[in-house]
């Protein structure tokens, strides 16, 4: 082995295990309990691991119907894999979206290698570097989204489009692995057929003396993308698009203001207005680098996507990127950061990292870029690696403190923990009825049967038959289910109060005054990690308020 090839594969071998570390230690305790996402995706791999049908009992679904919100059901079908290794546990239900962020790291190294631009080699595992220690890469891998799944796919795309170029074989591959992340996430049912066609566009050179491989190229990207174009005009395959939009009449009947009062164009300049300000706030330095997002399931405590210093690389990277736009890499990565983020522009919520899960990447790259020029400043290699260093140790306490000390704690009551709790007492009260009320959570039925690793079938024969006709039709949710000894719906006060069982619910549904006027009896309390009170458990006395 030459020593320049051992400079190199040192490095990344050392960054990879780093990356293994920041993503899978404490995996299953961190977050502590599960997301109502995550069990859905987790319970339905299992469910098909076991039957071959998703928990409503549909054979190999392409989208899962869960929530009445149709997930693209790739990644549940590949979490059948570390649920058969490890069983149905927190663990296996993340570790998919673990290693998906591990081999990113991987990933982006090896497309970094392929430019042709100066240092590429220091600039890869620079980029590598980056990226393990990105507080949206940790994130976003330490929970089960289909986010993460679909990125990986579509940087592996990436990386075979990069390869196509010299040696056109590859663009076989790179269509094949674009369509299929469509199957992972909705963003990349989009960004599939954008990025197919501006890619063609941006490269026609190179492909331009090779269109019989570019040509079935497109056909084997249209006919892995059939199913789901098949179903396109489907209420399930557009719940996710009507739901989260801003195009519908409904919509625009409801937040048009001032537009409403334009008779002809008064519609689509409010469309055009709201999606230029979604793109804009994707590109936000005061939310890339300054501010948490504003739900408490999707960042860390006071820590923004990227840290804070990381804002002054990110100007040195732009001015990079432009001189070295005509290298092959760099047009990928600026279509990225362009691009990706288009799927969040066409939603309301503003700046919704999920749905810009490339643009981040792309964005990440362009940091690295800048960091690499910023210490190139300096001269002496003892300042230049000090500076390094210090960032690196400032970056990893940040990271340590937000993530690993106070998120853990203060944010386990929106990853479900008080519901583990419930679940864990049914356990051992099994000759005892729970009801476990459903007005203060959607669908808590999926934390129940994930947490006490429910057989499929109970919940499969609970489902409709008219629901499995219309499967992809009818995206009407029915949130009751029967979990073993807990009855999760709505509480029915004359019937429960003369019942024998214990009624889960919160303070706002059940007041203390409520629970004295029905004779109820305080008996369990579900805490977060922080001793907060989440859910309470009331014990029925039907001797008291229903004497024969």
């Amino acid at each position: 082995m030459s020593k320049k090839l051992f400079k190199e594969i040192v490095p990344i071998c050392i960054i990879l295990l780093l990356s293994v570390f920041l993503r899978f230690v404490s995996l299953d305790n961190i977050p502590a309990g599960l997301y109502v996402d995550e069990a859905s995706l987790g319970y339905n791999a299992y469910s098909l691991l076991n039957t071959g049908k998703d928990e409503y009992g549909q054979p190999f679904p392409i989208f899962l119907r869960s929530f009445g919100d149709f997930k693209p059901a790739l990644y549940a079908y590949f979490t059948t894999i570390p649920i058969a290794l490890f069983g149905l546990n927190i663990f296996s239900i993340r570790f998919l979206s673990a290693l998906s962020g591990t081999f990113l790291v991987l990933i982006t190294y090896l497309i970094l290698k392929r430019s042709k631009i100066r240092h590429n080699s220091s600039l890869a595992i620079l980029s590598a570097l980056v990226l393990s220690l990105s507080p949206w890469a940790i994130f976003q891998s330490r929970v089960a989204v289909e986010a993460n799944f679909a990125l990986i796919i579509f940087a592996t795309s990436m990386f075979f489009f990069i390869l196509s170029i010299k040696r056109i074989i590859f663009f076989i591959p790179a269509t094949a692995t674009l369509a299929f992340s469509a199957y992972a996430y909705h963003a990349e049912r989009v960004l599939s057929f954008v990025f197919l066609i501006l890619i063609i566009i941006v490269f026609k050179k190179n492909f331009i003396k090779n269109k019989k491989i570019i040509f079935i190229g497109i056909i084997i990207f249209f006919l892995i993308s059939l199913p789901q174009l098949l179903l396109l005009t489907t209420p399930g395959s557009l719940q996710r698009f009507n739901t989260q939009g801003f195009t519908q009449k409904q919509t625009f009947e409801k937040y048009g203001g001032t537009f409403k009062k334009i008779l002809v164009f008064g519609r689509s300049l409010y469309i055009l207005n709201k999606f230029s300000s979604q793109y804009i706030s994707s590109y936000s330095p005061r939310s890339l680098f300054f501010e948490a997002e504003n739900q408490s399931f999707r960042s860390m405590p006071d820590m923004s996507v990227f840290y804070f210093w990381m804002i002054i690389p990110f100007f040195l990277g732009i001015k990079y990127v432009y001189y070295n736009r005509t290298d092959s890499v760099i047009k990928l990565i600026f279509l990225c950061i362009a691009f990706g983020s288009l799927p969040a522009a066409l939603t309301g919520d503003p700046f919704y990292t999920l749905r810009m899960l490339p643009t981040l990447w792309g964005i990440s790259i362009l940091i690295s870029f800048g960091l690499f020029n910023l210490l190139q400043i300096f001269h002496l290699k003892l300042i230049k690696y000090s500076l390094g260093i210090f960032l690196g140790l400032i970056s990893c306490l940040m990271l340590y403190m937000s993530y690993f000390i106070i998120f853990k704690s203060e944010r386990s009551s929106s990853f479900g923990y008080p519901y583990l709790e419930v679940a864990n007492l049914s356990e051992k009260l099994k000759d005892q009825s729970f009801v476990l009320d459903t007005e203060i959570y959607d669908a808590p039925y999926i934390l129940m049967a994930t947490y006490k690793k429910t057989e499929p079938y109970q919940l499969q024969k609970q489902t409709n038959p008219q629901v499995l006709r219309n499967y992809y039709t009818n995206v009407d949710f029915n949130k009751y289910r029967k979990i073993d000894n807990i009855d999760i719906r709505n509480i029915r006060w004359d019937i429960d109060q003369c019942a024998n069982e214990i009624i889960v619910t919160d303070d706002a549904t059940l007041s203390k005054d409520q629970a004295k006027d029905h004779a109820f009896t305080l008996s369990y309390e579900f805490k977060d990690l922080l001793g907060k009170t989440i859910l309470y458990g009331y014990s029925t006395n039907p001797q008291l308020k229903c004497a024969p």
